[in-house]
């Protein structure tokens, strides 16, 4: 992730210099959402096998121990998939343009930046949406487990 905030600089500054995103930076650009997608899926790769151990050992899970009301918030399962769903569908909607003019002419002509945001978009979105769904099967599992020890105690 850090690798591709540093990357990103120099096409904003040109962006804000310039309004505009010239064609040498189709590189960069698309160096960007690669190393943005390995830096999410790290993140949240590492996030679900630390919730499986907690729930596993009855600690708590991440969202118990996170400082930050945010994090809290913006971790719950249902909130995941929202947010997911929600980026996934602003990448679908800036490509839409571009799927009707190819299905209607076999051609492009929408700018290569919106398809290259758009598919980032949908991307990263579908990234934490699925994450979001692990995470509703991991709450589901803990659910179970804390059912199943209250019963056998009985």
């Amino acid at each position: 992730m850090i690798t591709a905030l540093v990357y990103a600089i120099n096409p904003i500054m040109y962006y804000l210099n310039y309004h505009r995103i010239e064609e040498f930076f189709i590189y960069r650009l698309i160096s960007i959402i690669v190393f943005s997608l390995i830096g999410i899926n790290f993140i949240l790769f590492g996030l679900f096998p630390q919730n499986f151990l907690c729930i596993s050992y009855n600690k708590p899970d991440i969202r118990d121990s996170a400082s930050n009301k945010f994090l809290k918030i913006l971790l719950y399962p249902h909130n995941l998939i929202q947010s997911g769903a929600v980026i996934s569908i602003l990448g679908i909607v800036l490509n839409w343009q571009a799927v009707y003019q190819y299905l209607t002419t076999g051609k492009i002509f929408l700018h290569w930046v919106y398809i290259l945001t758009g598919a980032f978009l949908l991307m990263i979105g579908m990234e934490i949406f699925t994450f979001g769904f692990l995470q509703k099967i991991l709450n589901m599992h803990k659910e179970r487990q804390t059912f199943l020890g209250n019963t056998r105690g009985i």
